[in-house]
């Protein structure tokens, strides 16, 4: 790839991590999870994990509303449910920071490492002209080089 591509692709990361479009609201999760294989109790860790994730991702994310739509729909399924919502939430968030404050600096960097290409270098499009009329032969390339040298 070259680098001006590379600069149209990191441009493009971000609107991947945006607000409106962020892995915590996916609405397959609803439908997705069904019952629960086995029954299980409610645990401790679970307390543990569940009030970290309401604390970083409910409260202090910027994206805390999306946490709280997903843990509403995911409620009304059962508690096996919370638990794999709140699990793809912070799996979600995990990837989200990752991607912003690792990826994306690597990539910046990597594209200001990158010697930019000059427009001679880059590849020349060739010029195709289809034929006017029925039967009519298209230029030869070197007729095209002629009308567009350089």
């Amino acid at each position: 790839l070259t680098s001006l591509r590379w600069a149209a692709d990191i441009r493009l990361l971000p609107d991947l991590t945006h607000a409106a479009c962020p892995p915590l609201t996916l609405g397959c999760l609803r439908s997705g999870i069904g019952k629960p294989v086995a029954i299980s109790r409610v645990t401790i860790d679970d307390l543990v994990i569940t009030a970290r994730a309401v604390a970083r991702i409910g409260i202090l994310s910027a994206r805390r509303k999306h946490f709280w739509r997903l843990l509403a729909r995911a409620a009304t399924r059962g508690s096996h449910a919370l638990r794999r919502a709140i699990t793809f939430a912070v799996q979600g968030e995990h990837l989200i920071e990752y991607t912003e404050h690792t990826v994306l600096p690597r990539i910046e960097h990597a594209l200001r490492q990158t010697p930019r290409e000059a427009p001679h270098e880059r590849e020349r499009r060739r010029v195709v002209r289809l034929p006017i009329a029925a039967g009519a032969m298209p230029p030869s390339p070197e007729a095209v080089e002629a009308e567009h040298p350089g």
